[in-house]
């Protein structure tokens, strides 16, 4: 919340502020292309604040409060630039006021911006504010009654910022509002424009015109990247801290959050695995992420939430969404041969009696075409191009009849991002990226690998040999297969796709696709086998008795991907890792996907049922810890109200879980579960020996010692 406070810092010219010679419209680029929100970025959460209605950006309402300050953000950085747009205010109750950041980043884990802010509304038109910084006016204006003046307080207000090394210009309607010069020597000049909503305000803000001269940046001047990003505020979750929010904070939730951090952290020790980041959403907010191991085994540099991976064919539902945009746009039918569309479409069919290959089948996996296009790129990493795709096509044929069995084909996914490419003039990175990633905010992630992504990419790696070593792949261009398999992505920009889908689901109405559409494509079209799978439109489904999954998994070279949503619960789950022998995908027995819907999510369900919880005991907190003997790891946790052990290194620890009985101190007695079996231990005590400041020096199980030990 902004401070009405009027001290100044910097310069600040006395007198008339002389325009600079106005540039040449040809010199302007929009940053708004008057259809859509191409080329911003909004939070999840927030996007029912910003739309597009007559042309015209607008946000907030006059019948609801804003509930806090939003941004609609530019996905692009700029340092020195002119930037010009028209805005209009209007407001019937609390803060009505708005503004326009310039030279400011997101704060993460925040709605907040932090940078410089070019102030418009009533009392604040044309004054300059340091927004999440030093927080307070930092810029006053130079003709306070001038600019009153010029301002229409209802209409269209043209507003001009001129932003040139350590100086800034504004203009309102013509008439110069500020000119200030920063007096902080490390202050960056540069960052990304946003265009704010104050909170607390029934207020709607309106902005159109919006476009950007760009001007030489300054030698050796002060970036975000040298200053250091923001951090962030903490959360107060223990020692989880940033990575839970939400209903992770329950205690319930969180003891089976420690259990699958113990259980990976076991798991990723005794495999040899070099990375993995997760993220759970649930109801629309990502609750959970976090990062485990290492991105760059060579460098130690640690995964975090925002750690890169090449999610290879997450790629098919970017791909199965811009088709389904351009069907619900009259320019294609899924039922259109794929002949008629692409003309160079010649590969010999085996099965002549066969329903002519159309858009549908291509979706669906029922095309009968080869998996590949005709060469062993997943060996020697040499991608063909569009033009290779096509050569090779004439020389392959069709595997299988049409419509008659599923076949995975990620030839048959090349084939739809060139139908995107030839509908819409656009390649498919710049469709993908513009028209779906952008409007969702998903500004890390990209079907173009850019070099600025490098420092963020984790490595891949291979499998773990017989001799304990992985080979190391390099970058991997998927070139013309960047429809089935070239999509570079993160959990933190994942779970930006993962809202909107349990969004639209939930809410309705058109988002990128019609709720009806989205729908249709996560319902089953062919049905595999015994009903444990199935495809969607691009969508796979995975039945288990619980629940229906809906997603994609993906496999790279270095990479194993995984992303699903339960819609019934209103829960999406995002396991991304940088080796082939990891487990992420749902079915296989160490499926780390598996168990967080066997664990949290059922935990997640019993928290929102029922508050209460029951704590562990401040006393036994000491307790809770891994402890090796030759035999085996015992690790003690408290669970479902109650202290027990688990071995961390097998599939699923919960299944052989063994409840401990408090007899009294530190000291408790080994249960058998119901229907349960052992080897003698039921009955036999657990006691603990401490050494100085009250740390476990060692546990006794029976007659045996364990050591505490840390994966």
């Amino acid at each position: 919340m902004k401070k009405r406070l009027t001290a100044t810092m910097g310069v600040l010219a006395l007198g008339w502020l002389a325009a600079p010679e106005a540039s040449g419209n040809d010199s302007h680029k929009p940053l708004f292309d008057g259809k859509s929100l191409k080329g911003w970025e909004v939070l999840e959460g927030e996007r029912q604040l910003w739309r597009v209605e007559d042309g015209v950006i607008t946000a907030g309402s006059l019948t609801e409060k804003v509930p806090h300050n939003s941004f609609l953000a530019s996905t692009r950085s700029f340092h020195n630039f002119e930037l010009r747009l028209k805005i209009r205010i209007t407001g019937t109750e609390g803060f009505v006021n708005s503004g326009i950041q310039i030279r400011s980043v997101r704060i993460p884990g925040s709605h907040e911006m932090i940078g410089y802010q070019a102030d418009a509304g009533p009392g604040w038109w044309g004054k300059l504010y340091d927004e999440s910084r030093r927080r307070k006016v930092i810029g006053e204006l130079i003709d306070a009654e001038a600019v009153r003046r010029a301002v229409k307080p209802d209409g269209w207000n043209d507003y001009r910022i001129r932003a040139e090394g350590k100086r800034i210009r504004s203009w309102i309607n013509g008439v110069a509002a500020l000119d200030f010069t920063e007096a902080e020597p490390d202050i960056p000049q540069d960052g990304r424009i946003g265009l704010q909503i104050h909170g607390n305000g029934k207020t709607v803000v309106q902005f159109k015109d919006v476009t950007i001269e760009t001007l030489p940046p300054t030698p050796n001047a002060p970036t975000w990247e040298k200053a250091g990003l923001p951090k962030g505020k903490k959360k107060k979750a223990g020692k989880a801290l940033a990575e839970r929010k939400g209903i992770a904070l329950h205690p319930h939730v969180g003891q089976h959050l420690d259990l699958l951090e113990i259980w990976i952290k076991a798991r990723m020790a005794y495999a040899g695995l070099p990375g993995l980041s997760i993220g759970i959403v649930e109801n629309q907010e990502l609750i959970y992420a976090k990062g485990f191991g290492h991105s760059n085994l060579e460098t130690k540099t640690p995964t975090t939430p925002d750690t890169l991976y090449r999610i290879a064919s997450h790629s098919k539902l970017f791909a199965a969404i811009g088709i389904l945009q351009l069907r619900d746009q009259g320019k294609l039918k899924l039922d259109d041969p794929v002949k008629q569309h692409l003309s160079d479409f010649n590969i010999t069919i085996s099965h002549p009696e066969a329903h002519p290959i159309t858009i549908r089948h291509l979706l669906t996996h029922s095309s009968g075409l080869p998996r590949e296009a005709g060469s062993a790129y997943w060996l020697d990493f040499k991608f063909p191009d569009r033009k290779e795709i096509f050569e090779r096509l004439n020389r392959q044929k069709t595997v299988l009849p049409s419509d008659s069995l599923f076949k995975y084909s990620n030839l048959a996914y090349a084939l739809l991002g060139e139908i995107i490419e030839r509908k819409t003039g656009q390649t498919f990175a710049e469709y993908v990226e513009g028209e779906i990633m952008a409007p969702l905010g998903m500004a890390g992630s990209s079907v173009v690998f850019s070099d600025g992504q490098k420092t963020k990419l984790a490595t891949g790696y291979g499998r773990r040999m017989p001799d304990g070593s992985r080979e190391a792949f390099p970058f991997i261009d998927a070139r013309g297969m960047a429809a089935a398999t070239g999509v570079t992505s993160s959990v933190n920009d994942m779970a930006k796709f993962v809202s909107w889908q349990l969004r639209l689901r939930k809410s309705g109405g058109r988002e990128l696709l019609a709720q009806r559409t989205l729908k249709e494509m996560q319902r089953p079209h062919w049905v595999v086998g015994d009903w444990k799978h199935a495809r969607g439109l691009g969508f796979d489904i995975t039945h288990t008795d619980a629940r229906e999954l809906i997603g994609h998994g993906g496999g790279y070279p270095g990479y194993r991907t995984s992303t699903n949503i339960s819609s019934r619960e209103n829960i999406g789950v995002i396991v991304f890792a940088n080796s082939l022998d990891s487990a992420v995908y749902p079915g296989s027995p160490w499926s780390v996907t598996d168990r967080i819907f066997d664990w949290i999510v059922p935990a997640i369900n019993e928290a929102a049922e029922n508050d209460a919880s029951q704590p562990i005991r401040p006393e036994w907190k000491t307790l809770v810890g891994t402890y090796q003997m030759p035999w085996e790891d015992s690790h003690i946790l408290f669970l479902d109200g109650a202290m027990a052990m688990i071995n961390p290194n097998t599939p699923n620890p919960k299944k052989s879980l063994i409840p401990l009985e408090h007899i009294s101190g530190t000291t408790f007695r080994i249960n058998r579960q119901f229907r349960g079996f052992d080897f003698g231990s039921v009955g036999e005590t657990v006691s603990f020996e401490f050494g100085p400041a009250r740390k476990v020096k060692r546990v006794k199980i029976g007659v045996l010692y364990a050591n505490p030990i840390e994966f």
